[in-house]
């Protein structure tokens, strides 16, 4: 009995020991493993809890604790340390930094909130997602130092109000790379609530605009983009400002994917395996005051797009295919350019620009209406070849002046 009676009496110590404690930091500045830095005493564990909400936090060596909440203050990482944050993570204000070898890592089963208007950046380190963050409320994050957001595969980054993902070009911004499932959901959509995920785009998984506008407006220059890029009905996709490249980005949905201007003119460049549209998204194309150098689509990939393309703004260049299978529709506010590349279009036409305005045809570039397919032109605007031979529209189908 007196056996038994101790056997039972360790089993209640041990637990007491692994039960997860709440640590709070309560010093200006100093290292995570330091006992006295936190209240109480102690060096929070894998399943323990921490709170950060002023001071500085250094971790010094590779640490693993249960909850995170930071509310405030810096916490910084030394070079090539890793942070993981297991269960659970808050966010409503603070730094997280470190160096481009270190590291805070959130796993699978983690669960992270962002939320509230305190001031929040990432600087120069890795923040990497396994598990699910919900981004609740409207705000920014500074992206400073060439920090690295990744959404690892089977993770979820959804965002669920008008937020920024800025990156500070003072400080050379940083990228953000998704292998898993981007979500932009929740509030009731509209013009007004766009999110902005600016720093350098590289996706391999899937961008989902739900509701209201996710818009891009940094493509890496040397990687093309893939995965897919899904639109609800109302929603929005924009690539705007700066140069993107596609090789084998698929658009999906019933929703709209734009090349608009927000600060700049950007350029989309197809290659490779290019971009294809289905038969329920719109590609839009709407940036005014284009150049030979800004403000259009090019490369040598395809382009076929099952749904509907619009022509409102901007340049058509390169030798790629452009193949149309649904509905055309040319609704030019401005003058515009083809120039080599040949627009096929085997569904219905629309060609209703401005009368004032004119389409130039330049190196070879050219139309082709397709068998079956109706052209119906309902403006008055001009058709016009800049340089001698260099432009064609061809009739495989019907043209009706309405």
């Amino acid at each position: 009995m007196i056996r038994i009676r101790l056997v039972v009496a360790s089993l209640l110590l041990l637990s007491f020991h692994i039960l997860a404690a709440n640590y709070v930091w309560n010093v200006s500045s100093g290292d995570w493993g330091t006992s006295g830095n936190w209240s109480p005493n102690g060096i929070p564990g894998s399943s323990d809890q921490v709170t950060i909400s002023s001071g500085t936090v250094t971790v010094s060596s590779n640490r693993s604790v249960g909850t995170l909440i930071l509310t405030g203050g810096t916490l910084s990482l030394s070079s090539s340390r890793v942070l993981t944050v297991n269960n659970s993570a808050s966010w409503s204000g603070g730094t997280i930094t470190g160096s481009s070898s270190s590291k805070i890592s959130f796993g699978a089963s983690c669960s992270m909130t962002i939320f509230g208007a305190g001031e929040k950046s990432m600087n120069y380190l890795t923040f990497e997602n396994y598990g699910d963050i919900v981004w609740q409320d409207a705000g920014e994050i500074k992206v400073n130092y060439e920090a690295h957001f990744i959404n690892r595969s089977g993770a979820n980054f959804n965002i669920e109000n008008k937020t920024r993902l800025d990156f500070v070009a003072a400080t050379n911004g940083g990228r953000l790379t998704n292998y898993g499932t981007i979500t932009k959901t929740g509030n009731t959509g509209g013009s007004y609530d766009e999110s902005q995920l600016d720093p350098t785009l590289l996706n391999y998984g899937t961008i989902s605009a739900e509701v209201g506008i996710i818009q891009f407006e940094h493509g890496d220059t040397g990687t093309g983009l893939e995965g897919t890029f899904y639109t609800e009905s109302g929603a929005v996709i924009s690539f705007a400002d700066r140069p993107f490249i596609f090789d084998g980005a698929n658009f999906t949905g019933n929703g709209t994917v734009q090349m608009i201007q927000s600060n700049t003119r950007p350029v989309l460049t197809s290659t490779g395996s290019g971009m294809t549209f289905s038969s329920g998204t719109t590609f839009l194309i709407d940036v005014e005051g284009s150049s030979a150098s800004e403000g259009y689509v090019g490369g040598d990939g395809p382009i076929i797009i099952n749904g509907t393309f619009e022509w409102r703004a901007g340049r058509i260049y390169g030798s790629g295919s452009l193949v149309v299978n649904g509905t055309f529709l040319y609704t030019a506010t401005t003058n515009n350019l083809m120039s080599q590349r040949t627009l096929t279009v085997n569904g219905d036409s629309y060609w209703t620009g401005l009368s004032s305005k004119r389409l130039d045809f330049d190196n070879g570039a050219s139309i082709i209406n397709g068998v079956g397919a109706t052209f119906h032109q309902q403006s008055n605007s001009t058709w016009e070849v800049i340089s001698a031979g260099s432009g064609s529209f061809i009739n495989n189908g019907t043209f009706t002046k309405d």
